[in-house]
């Protein structure tokens, strides 16, 4: 009967709290950094503008300056963001710098978000890395 008891009571600790109506801020600019790893790397960094924000959904902008390792090349890159914000464990958005949308999945602690990002074609996945954005206005 304990162990029923304990076990009962452990399960109960463990259910979700979150209803999924709340929704965390991340409206703002952000100082945006991003690495792609594998043999074609290269760095990204430029600024992430969140404009609109409406519950968890936002909108907003990226544009960064990508530069190659292996060639050194450096290019200019500008296109939209679209995402939500359910919790500050579960931030999910799309950036639109090419014809296939690079997903971000990222955690909020502070102002700063960090976590990974992959663009996933038909044929699997074609570039990946990490991210981090520190928010320097609101």
């Amino acid at each position: 009967l304990f162990v029923t008891l304990t076990l009962m009571a452990l399960a109960g600790c463990l259910q979700p709290t979150d209803t999924g109506s709340a929704s965390v801020s991340v409206a703002g600019r952000w100082q945006y950094s991003g690495i792609q790893t594998g043999t074609s790397g290269g760095t990204m960094t430029g600024t992430l503008v969140i404009g609109h924000q409406s519950g968890p959904g936002f909108q907003g902008s990226l544009e960064v300056t990508s530069t190659s390792a292996e060639t050194g090349e450096i290019r200019s890159a500008a296109g939209t963001v679209s995402g939500s914000a359910t919790a500050a464990s579960a931030i999910d958005f799309d950036v639109f710098l090419e014809e296939m949308p690079r997903r971000h999945v990222a955690q909020l602690t502070g102002n700063t978000l960090s976590g990974t990002w992959l663009r996933l074609p038909d044929g699997g996945v074609s570039a990946s890395g990490t991210f981090i954005a520190h928010r320097i206005s609101e």
